[in-house]
């Protein structure tokens, strides 16, 4: 439903044509363009996709469509299968795009996927669908450094904050497994 002042300004300048039935629709004999709110771009009002209540132009469409799942045990297994049987190790098989972000993460000892998708001039749904393809091949992982995710080769050591973290946490359980030893033996 169109909004009263917008309404106004569409049925004035004959934008809007009331049918039969007296409902309002927009005049079809108009031409409308409208503004993809993913990428800005204008497209002819009948080229648009409604994707949850969303009206976003082909290629952003495409593009939310093509989402690979980074955390896929089947597509890891799958991967790791299939470059076993055809004898790819490393950066073998991977596109040249791949390589060259496998290479910056070494050379650079990790890197943040807004990092990756300027470097090499890609979106940075792009940049977690190569991330993604990497990842089940075993060769990147994300790992946390301050308040970010870097990309790491999946070899690298975990950081200092995490081990931090899991060696508080193996104590608080060792204490809470002390304590329930004592009670349990109290009791016997």
């Amino acid at each position: 439903m169109i909004a009263g002042f917008e309404f106004c300004y569409l049925e004035f300048h004959g934008l809007v044509k009331t049918d039969k039935s007296d409902n309002r629709e927009l005049n079809k004999n108009i031409s409308y363009f409208i503004t993809c709110p993913a990428c800005r771009k204008e497209i002819p009002g009948v080229e648009y996709i409604k994707v949850n209540g969303r009206m976003i132009c082909e290629d952003c469409y495409l593009e939310e469509q093509q989402r690979i799942k980074f955390a896929d045990p089947v597509a890891v297994c799958s991967k790791k299968l299939f470059r076993k049987m055809h004898g790819l190790e490393g950066i073998e098989g991977l596109t040249e795009l791949q390589k060259a972000i496998y290479e910056f993460i070494i050379s650079s000892g990790g890197a943040k996927k807004e990092e990756v998708a300027k470097k090499f001039g890609i979106s940075l749904l792009e940049t977690e669908n190569q991330f993604a393809l990497l990842r089940h091949c075993e060769l990147v992982k994300g790992q946390k450094r301050a308040d970010y995710i870097y990309l790491v080769p999946l070899d690298a050591l975990i950081s200092s904050e995490t081990t931090l973290f899991l060696f508080r946490t193996c104590s608080l359980n060792l204490q809470k497994e002390d304590s329930y030893i004592s009670q349990v033996s109290k009791l016997m």
